[in-house]
């Protein structure tokens, strides 16, 4: 699987409102994944300075991506395909 980043602008977040992001999110990737095409929410770094939400993404393809936050109502400015380092 590719990993992607996805960015969003969300001001004024809270991290309860971050825990509910967070389970949508998972709610979503798990409903949408297949064996075929599976994907998964990783996880996000909040920034809280700059109102940004950074998400992790794998998955077969960005469409995917995409796809699972749009059922989420997670609204994104972009997807980007990612290199993951530790």
């Amino acid at each position: 699987m590719t990993c992607f980043l996805v960015e969003r602008s969300l001001p004024g977040m809270t991290h309860t409102s971050l825990t509910a992001l967070q389970r949508v999110l998972r709610e979503a990737t798990h409903r949408l994944g297949t064996p075929a095409s599976p994907v998964r929410y990783v996880g996000s770094v909040y920034l809280p300075r700059r109102e940004t939400c950074l998400c992790l993404f794998e998955a077969t393809d960005a469409e995917l991506v995409r796809r699972a936050n749009e059922t989420a109502q997670a609204p994104f400015s972009r997807i980007q395909e990612a290199v993951l380092l530790f």
